[in-house]
């Protein structure tokens, strides 16, 4: 039997990357929006999404990922071809 010692966690971290030539300003600005929309407060955690544009680039990252930017990203029309995720 196996017993492990130290901190057990089931969170997970997730992060990505576009370049903004890959989003219009209409799904820009929608990402951006996302930390104050009323609509999709009830699913945004308590941990939300770091959203940060930075040379000619948008990065996202979180420590817990309880929004499901993907779906949402396909929502909006962005390309997913377009996005690195890490």
């Amino acid at each position: 039997m196996k017993i492990r010692k130290g901190f057990v966690s089931n969170s997970s971290s997730s992060s990505f990357v576009i370049n903004l030539e890959n989003l219009t300003a209409s799904q820009l600005q929608k990402i951006l929006d996302l930390p104050n929309s009323q609509s999709l407060n009830h699913l945004w955690s308590a941990e939300p999404w770091v959203l940060e544009v930075k040379e000619e680039k948008l990065t996202g990252y979180t420590f817990l990922d309880n929004f499901d930017m993907h779906v949402y990203l396909a929502e909006i029309g962005v390309n997913l071809d377009k996005v690195k995720w890490e």
